[in-house]
């Protein structure tokens, strides 16, 4: 309905622009009424626009598919995608290192276990690998987005987790250094594994809450209307539909409200009047 604004726009531009024009001509005629010694007793002409009522008719034309708001509803998700899949990285990774410091201090670990640990706290939390993590994790959204959220904007939760059950488990087979732990320390492995999956269902809730918010206001459709009068004059009249808009000019003052210690000049703003 771009057309429909603008025209309201540039009516509303015109109503003011003509109450300029109407002062400017006050103020030239009041020069005369001052000069003039009869006139001089007569209150100069000013017009006043306090109300006025309009009535613009349009016909719906099309609805479709406006692009750069499809685009920016994908710049939108692919921003809460790229955030979440930090923040859930970022969530596993300091799970697993909390995880990892308690068995540090543990008195029965074997040589191997303790090795076993070292070399996962050296390869697993390292900040390259992290990165590593969260790239792999953004691209497996962006390559699934459509399997894990439908076109109403829902995130599948279960899907979701179950996938990235999935992302955790291949990633074990293909590091060494976890499946080497995973073998050693099965039992504190699926204590922190439980925690993890319980922090990553309430991460995704959050962010199924931010990408239905952004499906819900960010419209994709557009809607063209017809407001030219030979066009509309041609449609049936249950095809033409009105809208009525009132609209007041309001006047503002010149209003002191402070002086420029400086150079004493007045500080002045415009206010409404009363």
């Amino acid at each position: 309905m771009a057309e429909l604004y603008q025209i309201v726009g540039a009516m509303l531009r015109d109503i003011t622009q003509a109450r300029v024009m109407s002062d400017l001509y006050s103020r030239s005629i009041s020069r005369r009424y001052e000069q003039d010694s009869l006139l001089r007793r007569f209150p100069v002409p000013r017009a006043e626009i306090s109300e006025l009522e309009i009535d613009l008719s349009f016909a719906l034309s099309r609805v479709a598919i406006d692009p750069s708001r499809h685009d920016a509803l994908n710049a939108r998700i692919s921003s809460i995608l790229e955030d979440y899949s930090a923040t859930l990285i970022r969530g596993i990774i300091d799970r697993l290192k909390d995880r990892a410091d308690r068995l540090k201090g543990r008195k029965d670990l074997t040589t191997a276990q303790t090795n076993a640990l070292n070399a996962f706290d050296a390869k697993f939390l390292s900040t390259e690998f992290r990165d590593l993590l969260r790239g792999r994790l953004l691209r497996y959204f962006e390559d699934n987005q459509t399997k894990l959220i439908d076109a109403s904007g829902n995130l599948n939760v279960d899907a979701t987790v179950e996938a990235i059950k999935q992302f955790t488990l291949q990633l074990a087979q293909e590091t060494p250094e976890v499946s080497q732990l995973l073998a050693i320390l099965k039992e504190e492995v699926q204590k922190a594994w439980d925690d993890i999956l319980t922090n990553v269902s309430e991460r995704l809730q959050s962010m199924q809450g931010e990408i239905h918010e952004a499906f819900k206001s960010t419209v994709e459709f557009k809607v063209e209307v017809e407001v030219d009068a030979a066009t509309l004059a041609g449609r049936a009249p249950d095809t033409v539909s009105t809208v009525k808009m009132k609209c007041s000019v309001r006047n503002y003052t010149w209003a002191k409200v402070d002086t420029d210690p400086k150079d004493l000049r007045s500080i002045r703003r415009l206010v409404p009047e009363t």
